[in-house]
């Protein structure tokens, strides 16, 4: 069984589209999790904002008068 040479090339054709399209969704994948490693960072960068914020003064906001 011999190919003719139009299939051979459809075959290479589509095999390179096929290659294409991977490393599409490939570079697709890497952008995504450099994207969501960026929303890490700045959520660890809130938090310690956070951390070093003015707290208030002793005994303030830890009691509270639920009598009234």
């Amino acid at each position: 069984m011999s190919l003719s040479p139009v299939s051979l090339a459809a075959s290479l054709v589509t095999m390179q589209g096929a290659a294409t399209g991977q490393a599409l969704a490939t570079a697709m994948v890497k952008q995504q999790a450099d994207a969501e490693a960026s929303v890490v960072g700045l959520v660890e960068q809130a938090l310690e904002a956070t951390k070093g914020a003015a707290r208030p003064p002793p005994g303030q906001g830890t009691l509270i008068d639920v009598s009234v």
